[in-house]
């Protein structure tokens, strides 16, 4: 008996509980899209809208962790580099079909990069978790974290940038500019065909 009268009397403040739970995080969800989230989407357009058709920038020669150096300013075919880091979720989604696409034979001879501020071991790390071998298609490019806010390369994760032979960027995917299902490879494919 006194089991039926407890649940009846706890049952009002757990739906008023559970109501004001639901309230607080709609509340945070449409703050989140009118204000922080949508200043980052105008910062984003703002920065990335202005590399479309420009010069690929900065041309410097980067060291890979196979021993080998890049350099996009020498390479006579198309680019793709993914900028990200191992505490996110969609870069960590997006190794696997950067590794995959550039096993594809119609892509011999395109530069397929990853770039990130992890040091060495955490990439390796990464990498060893994702089941893609370190020793992959990818180059895999190492820099501090202050050298790509400095180039103004990215201000927040991930980043895709897809470059022409020319050197130009064709297009760029990030929230607010670009923005598919980035563990599609048809989506990916949609943009590198076209690039020339």
């Amino acid at each position: 008996m006194f089991q039926n009268y407890s649940r009846l009397f706890c049952m009002p403040i757990v739906v008023f509980l559970s109501l004001s739970v639901f309230r607080a995080s709609v509340s945070y969800a449409q703050k989140s899209k009118s204000g922080n989230f949508g200043a980052i989407i105008e910062q984003n357009k703002k920065l990335y809208s202005s590399k479309i058709n420009k010069q690929f920038t900065p041309l410097d020669e980067w060291s890979c962790l196979s021993g080998l150096s890049l350099n996009i300013a020498t390479l006579h075919k198309p680019a793709i580099l993914l900028l990200g880091f191992s505490g996110c979720a969609p870069c960590r989604t997006a190794i696997p079909v950067l590794n995959s696409l550039a096993a594809k034979e119609k892509y011999t001879g395109y530069t397929f990069a990853y770039m990130t501020f992890n040091t060495k071991e955490q990439i390796e790390q990464e990498f060893n978790e994702l089941n893609v071998p370190i020793n992959s298609h990818i180059n895999i490019v190492s820099v501090p974290q202050e050298y790509i806010i400095n180039n103004k390369i990215a201000i927040g994760y991930p980043v895709i940038y897809f470059i022409r032979s020319n050197k130009t960027v064709s297009a760029i995917h990030t929230h607010g500019l670009l923005d598919g299902p980035i563990e599609s490879e048809q989506y990916w494919e949609s943009i590198i065909d076209t690039l020339q």
